[in-house]
């Protein structure tokens, strides 16, 4: 945890539904190297205050686990 505090804080929005998107259509693909017989983990670190998008945060994350069910 101590290299994690160490990260600075960058100001800005938090768009945690984007985010979840994109874990789900960019990053967990073939083309950006995933693979079947691997499990697709994400470990996401936010200040917990989606203010962009913040509707679509939980239809995003139950999306999400939908498609490793």
């Amino acid at each position: 945890m101590a290299a994690v505090d160490r990260i600075p804080y960058i100001y800005g929005s938090t768009n945690t539904a984007d985010a979840l998107k994109s874990m789900s259509e960019v990053m967990f693909t073939p083309a950006n190297g995933d693979r079947p017989d691997a499990p697709n983990v994400c470990i996401m670190l936010t200040d917990g205050v989606s203010n962009i998008n913040s509707r679509r945060t939980i239809p995003e994350a139950e999306a999400a686990r939908a498609k490793v069910s």
